[in-house]
């Protein structure tokens, strides 16, 4: 029916400058939504590059058009979450650890076992030594109350001697009855030696029995002290692997730091390259739209087909924005049950150490209330020997004051002897051989009297040995109390320094949640400055067609249809303006919680760039949001453009034709 020849006549684009050519162009920043509904905003036809907002802002030397799927398409799904393997990483790692925890733990109980049965063993010795010494002790007593009754007996025999004499006095003038009396007074004498010689032996031997009853107990008290030593090496080998553990856990605390601070500065290469592949599409197809606008006859053809299809494509762009932030809030919930899962497994590794620990540190205790119990016993036997040595020596001396009082009886019996042969000078001649066997006597009596005095020199000088023994086992004894003194000072000052540890970890672990809490905040934060911005380019994008829509239509010659488009348009324009304030406002208070997030993750940072490792995920420094605007636009993007094609082989000639604006055109 009809032609399909062009509705009008094509004209030759003039090369003449339109007029808002040569005009100042206005000052960038003004708010556009606070302009009228009805008022047409200038728009430029090739708009400016905006700065890439990802973590490298330096665009990739790869080809683009290798890249298959396009990011901004309806219907694709965002990547999964690179967060999940480190976290099961960690929690292979936790794992290994808590195992080789146990091990550990394993090992020292069946060591504190061994120990205790040990010491168990030591307690019954030491308990048959007691019972051994006190049997001992028994033994002694009975043998000084022997020697008691035996110095009744003595004194008892005194007594009759005594009467014996006082019979030989009444009846001087038998001389038979003096020899006869005078050879029981041998006997007797004789009975008195053998005892009084009897009486040195047992206490020779009773001497003798406590020096080595003394040498074992100090061999005894050397060696438990030795014990006690080797148990204090134990112990600091203890605390020294204890802090060793401690540094590891450190360590790894800081490796999964440093994991949570790559995750979180880090982006994935295929996500940047997809996003400089839009960049580079949006721009080609600007070019074209911009080759397009010099022909007028098909931006008219054109421009029907644009406006069937914006709302198709409007409708499309809400369903897939509904999709992505349906998949936002499943991986939300994702993320948040890995951490709450790690977060356990590092408290029960924490809370397994630390009662390790606390084990540890009561069995150092024990073994230390051991041995004072033990050092205060053998104080209290070295004193009891000490009483019971004194004793044995007052009955060395009670012995020897009743040797002397029997030597001077009878010295008083010769004397009275002596007398009795003045008296009795008749009976001189008959007890010639009396006389004779007395003086024998008195020269057995001053052999007896030597013999004594050598015994008591001997006795002195074992004194004095035990004394000086004596003093040598004190001494012993205060050194090893200060040897143990300094042990127990050392033993507190790492105990101390095991709860510094132990306060400084849980430090560290209280950091960590909130780092973790901060960090799941700022995750979410940018999924949601990342949907916000993706909105924000569909607006404009939007704004952009219209805007050029607009540019063609009032090239139109119809004034009826003229002002049907331009009404159509205003009110388009209406909603996009109330859109656009709606969704700058949003982002900007996306913005400053991620400012604020930031402040507070960077106050948490420990670590200095330097002592990061490598890892084979591309790190790229991010750009701050607040150098750089979403709606700011950069000119030198624009002129890296044609560099970049440049180097593809690619040429495009740009327009030298200015903008053009609804009011140049009226």
């Amino acid at each position: 029916m009809f032609g399909k020849a062009p509705r009008f006549v094509p004209q030759k684009p003039s090369e003449v400058p339109g007029p808002g050519h040569y005009t100042i162009p206005e000052q960038e920043g003004w708010d556009a939504y606070k302009q009228g509904p009805l008022e047409i905003v200038k728009a430029e036809r090739l708009p400016k590059d905006k700065p890439y907002e990802g973590p490298d802002a330096i665009p990739s030397t790869s080809d683009p058009t290798r890249t298959t799927k396009d990011a901004s398409r309806p219907g694709k799904k965002p990547e999964a979450a690179p967060n999940v393997v480190l976290l099961r990483q960690q929690i292979e790692a936790l794992q290994t650890h808590n195992a080789k925890l146990e091990r550990m733990y394993e090992t020292e109980t069946k060591r504190h076992q061994e120990q205790a049965a040990s010491d168990k063993q030591r307690i019954e010795a030491l308990v048959k030594q007691t019972s051994q010494l006190e049997t001992q002790l028994a033994v002694a007593q009975k043998t000084q109350l022997e020697s008691k009754r035996e110095l009744e007996r003595m004194a008892d025999r005194e007594k009759t001697t005594k009467l014996k004499l006082e019979r030989l006095e009444a009846g001087n003038r038998d001389s038979g009855d003096r020899s006869t009396k005078t050879a029981a007074m041998r006997k007797e004498l004789d009975e008195l030696q053998k005892l009084h010689e009897e009486g040195k032996k047992a206490h020779r031997a009773e001497v003798q029995q406590l020096k080595s009853e003394f040498e074992k107990h100090q061999k005894t008290s050397t060696d438990q002290v030795a014990a006690l030593k080797k148990q204090a090496e134990a112990a600091d080998v203890k605390a020294q692997e204890s802090k060793k553990l401690l540094l590891v856990a450190q360590s790894e605390i800081n490796e999964m730091q440093m994991y949570g601070k790559l995750a979180a500065d880090s982006v994935p290469k295929s996500k940047l390259e997809e996003e400089r592949l839009v960049r580079y599409e949006l721009q080609m197809h600007s070019i074209k739209l911009e080759r397009r606008s010099l022909d007028k006859d098909v931006q008219m053809q054109e421009l029907v087909a644009y406006l069937r299809t914006s709302k198709d494509q409007y409708k499309l762009l809400q369903s897939s924005l509904a999709d992505a932030e349906a998949e936002i809030a499943f991986l939300r919930d994702m993320t948040t049950a890995d951490e709450d899962r790690s977060l356990a497994l590092v408290t029960e590794a924490q809370s397994l150490l630390q009662d390790e620990l606390t084990e540890r540190m009561t069995g150092l205790q024990s073994d230390l209330a051991y041995a004072k119990v033990m050092q205060d016993y053998h104080a209290e036997w070295s004193q009891v020997l000490l009483e019971e040595y004194k004793s044995a020596g007052h009955c060395a001396a009670s012995l020897e004051a009743a040797l002397t009082a029997v030597l001077e009886r009878t010295a008083e019996l010769d004397g009275q002897l002596q007398v009795a042969n003045v008296e009795s000078g008749t009976a001189l001649k008959r007890a010639k051989e009396a006389d004779a066997q007395v003086l024998a006597l008195q020269r057995e009596i001053e052999s007896v009297k030597e013999r004594k005095e050598q015994q008591i020199l001997d006795l002195a000088t074992e004194k004095d040995t035990l004394a000086e023994e004596g003093l040598d086992l004190r001494r012993k004894s205060e050194d090893a109390h200060r040897r143990i003194q300094k042990l127990e000072t050392t033993v507190r000052e790492k105990a101390a320094a095991e709860k510094a540890l132990s306060d400084d970890v849980e430090g560290l672990t209280d950091a960590l949640q909130d780092a973790l809490r901060y960090e799941h905040a700022y995750k979410s934060l940018c999924q949601e400055v990342d949907a916000l911005v993706s909105r924000n380019q569909l607006v404009e994008r939007e704004a952009e067609h219209l805007s050029r829509f607009n540019a063609e239509i009032l090239g139109h010659t119809n004034p009826g249809q003229k002002i049907h488009y331009l009404d159509r348009i205003r009110r388009d324009l209406a909603d996009t303006k109330q859109k656009l304030a709606l969704s700058t406002k949003q982002r900007d208070t996306v913005l400053e919680d991620n400012d604020n997030l930031r402040t507070e993750l960077h106050a948490y940072r420990s670590l200095s760039e330097s002592q990061r490792r490598g890892t084979g995920i591309t790190r790229v420094n991010r750009l701050p949001l607040s150098m750089s605007t979403m709606n700011s636009s950069s000119p030198e993007n624009v002129d890296t453009l044609p560099k970049v094609l440049e180097d593809q082989t690619l040429v495009i000639p740009r327009s030298r034709n200015s903008p053009m604006t609804l009011e140049d055109l009226m």
